[in-house]
């Protein structure tokens, strides 16, 4: 896999990935599986923080995301045809004391699979929350 962030401002940041399996190498047998391929995923999105200053608001030092992906899984469906996945996302950040912890909600919408070919399809919601901390090591003080 390959993949960048790139950092605009203190208060704007984009980032992409790619993600290859190459599962078409899976031999059983001296043979290929029909039921294997080679899977990607791409996946783009951003973060917005108005402010990381400690003392402003609140309110400026949320955390806004949003993004979207693609995904083709290493397993075909039953009629061996390949099944993707579309999916947007958008979620915030909530800044806990001292801007070291946050609490993270996200929300995932998107589909799976296809109707072709009478095939299953299936419209998915995800909700996630995660709490997240971080701490700083190897600090000197200045004297």
């Amino acid at each position: 896999g390959i993949g960048g962030m790139y950092r605009f401002n203190p208060s704007l940041m984009l980032g992409t990935d790619l993600s290859i399996f190459k599962g078409s190498r899976f031999k059983n047998n001296g043979s290929a599986l029909d039921v294997v391929q080679d899977a990607f995923t791409f996946s783009s999105g951003g973060e917005y923080t108005p402010s990381r200053n400690l003392y402003d608001s609140y309110l400026s030092r949320i955390s806004y995301r949003a993004g979207f992906y693609i995904h083709t899984p290493y397993l075909r469906d039953v009629d061996l045809s390949s099944i993707r996945e579309y999916f947007f996302t958008g979620g915030l950040g909530l800044p806990l004391y001292d801007n070291n912890a946050r609490i993270d909600f996200a929300l995932e919408v998107g589909m799976r699979g296809s109707k072709e070919n009478d095939l299953a399809s299936e419209k998915i919601a995800r909700f996630t929350v995660s709490f997240s901390s971080n701490e700083k090591w190897f600090y000197r003080e200045k004297k």
